[in-house]
């Protein structure tokens, strides 16, 4: 009797590979690079998020510190503009294209008239223009008579020569408002003579009687 042959099972793929370990290794790596470049990429997204939140706020605040400071410069131009068209305008007044002689007297009659009441203006009385020899500037001069106290004349002198605005603490609303924006042009006293005057009421009064001179610009078509 012929020995009996042992029968060999033969596996098929399928349960060769469930009965491996190496594939399920193999499957197990993979996921676990794969969970890690994932969270990796999350990680590095969230943190690029961040940097771009950081980025908006620290841009949103440049913005903010922009427009500060735009709005204070503008606030600066402002007055600047505002400070600049004063000193434009007082230097326009002291030095004026032409002397206006209705606007002298005006003002000379106002600023005496304040200082004391025992104050007279006999008159005042203009001259002529004429240009400098140097073509610089020209002049208007001015014959001013006066009767006032003694104790006036320099602060009168003073106001001529521009050296006070104005004299005496006796300036009505109107006046005072007038003066702000009304000034005399620059001028220079060429000649002074102070005599005691007589008087009936017997007040200490002195006759002043100048000659003055005051400026103006040369006319642009010379």
């Amino acid at each position: 009797m012929l020995p009996q042959k042992k029968r060999v099972l033969k596996l098929s793929r399928q349960e060769k590979l469930k009965k491996s370990p190496i594939p399920w290794v193999a499957l197990i790596i993979v996921s676990l690079i794969a969970i890690a470049l994932f969270y990796s990429t999350i990680v590095e997204w969230n943190h690029q998020r961040g940097s771009l939140k950081t980025l908006a706020a620290e841009n949103e605040a440049l913005e903010s510190d922009k427009k500060t400071k735009q709005e204070a410069l503008k606030e600066l131009e402002i007055l600047f503009q505002k400070e600049a068209g004063k000193q434009l305008e007082l230097e326009a007044q002291l030095i004026p294209k032409k002397v206006d002689t209705g606007k002298i007297v005006q003002v000379l009659e106002t600023q005496l008239l304040n200082i004391d009441t025992r104050l007279k203006i006999i008159s005042i009385n203009f001259s002529g223009t004429v240009e400098d020899p140097n073509g610089e500037y020209q002049f208007t001069r001015v014959n001013i008579d006066l009767l006032t106290p003694k104790s006036q004349i320099k602060d009168i002198i003073q106001m001529i020569q521009g050296k006070k605005d104005e004299v005496g603490s006796n300036l009505e609303f109107e006046d005072e408002f007038f003066l702000e924006g009304n000034k005399l042009p620059l001028g220079a006293i060429d000649s002074l003579s102070i005599t005691q005057a007589e008087s009936d009421s017997g007040q200490e009064l002195y006759q002043v009687q100048m000659r003055v001179k005051f400026f103006a610009q040369i006319p642009e078509d010379n």
